[in-house]
């Protein structure tokens, strides 16, 4: 049933990043579930067109593979469907940096090997790169939004999600529960007159708390084609 949702996800551990878009990490899980973000050999055999292993930024919009049918309202905004759905509230009790570091000691382990058994060994690019990399982690203990949808679908979904952010391999960002909440307002755009979530820029003066800005209101948020002008809270 479609009612007006209130979601809390409470914190174990620091994130490595920013909490990501309630749509976006739906639509993320969706795909992984019906396997449009597979690109192994089964999908290959299954649909005869090849897919690149990674998707970047130059890839046409038209060939990521994506499924929209998230079990959320939609709002049509300035001519562009936007998911009724609030950006991610938290508050940030502690930031620091961390460093990420991977170091194979080739030539002490070629010293356990024969003579003639010994390879080099490429860490400069590859598996086997060394990496002493920042990592901005923040301390947050929980994320709240807002949503109008279906509960028990969103619920089934959030199954599989353990963790948020990035770096979810290695501890970061994991999840120690979720809460729902049913409200009687509806605050998944507009709350109060306040913007929520990112919309198409509208020159609507009775909008607060917000800016004009560039960038994406809907997924795929990474891929430049859905850049446009903006109005985010602030």
């Amino acid at each position: 049933m479609l009612k007006n949702w209130r979601l809390t996800i409470n914190m174990l551990t620091p994130l490595a990043v920013k909490p990501p878009a309630l749509d976006a990490l739906l639509m993320w899980e969706l795909s992984n579930r019906i396997g449009l973000n597979r690109s192994d050999e089964l999908n290959l055999k299954n649909t005869g067109e090849f897919m690149p292993e990674k998707l970047t930024r130059n890839t046409p919009l038209s060939q990521v593979k994506k499924c929209e049918h998230l079990p959320l309202c939609k709002k049509t905004i300035a001519g562009i469907d936007v998911f009724r759905c609030s950006d991610p509230i938290y508050r940030v009790e502690h930031e620091y940096t961390e460093r990420q570091a991977k170091r194979f000691e080739c030539d002490k382990m070629a010293l356990m090997l024969r003579e003639d058994e010994r390879k080099s060994l490429l860490i400069a690019s590859g598996p086997y790169k060394m990496r002493f990399v920042p990592i901005r982690v923040m301390l947050i203990p929980k994320v709240v939004y807002f949503f109008r949808g279906d509960k028990v679908e969103v619920r089934k979904l959030l199954k599989g999600v353990f963790a948020l952010g990035k770096h979810r391999n290695i501890g970061y960002g994991y999840i120690k529960d979720f809460e729902f909440e049913e409200m009687q307002e509806d605050y998944s755009v507009l709350a109060d007159g306040c913007l929520m979530r990112s919309i198409p820029f509208v020159n609507d003066p009775a909008i607060k708390g917000a800016r004009r800005s560039y960038g994406a209101c809907k997924p795929p948020y990474w891929h430049p084609d859905n850049y446009m002008e903006i109005l985010e809270p602030c």
